[in-house]
C-alpha cells in the first residue's frame, strides 16, 4: 500500500514552543463529524501557518467540552491530499483515547472543558505538500463523533 504519511504514536507530552492553531471542522470524517474543539494546539505552529518538518515528531493539544458522558473513546486519523483521502496505517495508541486524555474516562456531560495530548511521528517519501489532518475523537460504544478537527500542515524538508 502506497502511503504519504506513517503515524505512529509517541506516548509523552509536548514541551516545546508552538501555539493555537487555525482549525476547522472536519468535513471528510466518518463517522460524521462532530463539533470543533474550542481550541487546537499544534507543537511548533501558529496561526494559519503550521510546517512541520519531515521525520519528526508533531504533537497535537485540544480542548473540547463533551455535550454527553461517554465511557470508551477512540481516536480516528484522517489524512487528506486535494480532498483525496490517503491510506494511513491508524495508531495503536488511538485505540483507547482515554489514555491521552486529561483525567481519562469517564467524560462527564456538563463538567466543563477537557483536552487531550496526541503525538505521532511524521514520515512521508515527499515533502512540499499541503495535507489536511483531521483528528476525530470517537465514542467507541456509540460510534458517535465527540470532536473533531482539522489542521492543514505542510510537510517540509
Amino acid at each position: 500500500m502506497n502511503k504519504l504519511l506513517f503515524i505512529l504514536p509517541i506516548f509523552f507530552f509536548a514541551t516545546a514552543y508552538g501555539g493555537i492553531v487555525n482549525h476547522v471542522n472536519c468535513v471528510h470524517a466518518r463517522p460524521g463529524p462532530g463539533p470543533a474543539p474550542t481550541w487546537v494546539y499544534v507543537d511548533g505552529c501558529e496561526g494559519a501557518s503550521c510546517s512541520v518538518r519531515n521525520g519528526t515528531d508533531a504533537f497535537v493539544q485540544a480542548g473540547f467540552t463533551p455535550t454527553y458522558t461517554h465511557h470508551s473513546l477512540r481516536f480516528h486519523l484522517g489524512v487528506y491530499l486535494l480532498g483525496i483521502s490517503i491510506p494511513i496505517e491508524q495508531p495503536e495508541a488511538g485505540a483507547n483515547a482515554c489514555l491521552l486524555l486529561d483525567g481519562g474516562c469517564p467524560l462527564i456531560a456538563g463538567a466543563g472543558e477537557r483536552s487531550f495530548t496526541y503525538g505521532f511521528s511524521i514520515s512521508s517519501p515527499i515533502v512540499g505538500p499541503t495535507v489536511l489532518i483531521e483528528l476525530n475523537l470517537i465514542d467507541s460504544d456509540t460510534e458517535e463523533s465527540v470532536a473533531c478537527a482539522g489542521v492543514s500542515v505542510t510537510i517540509t524538508a
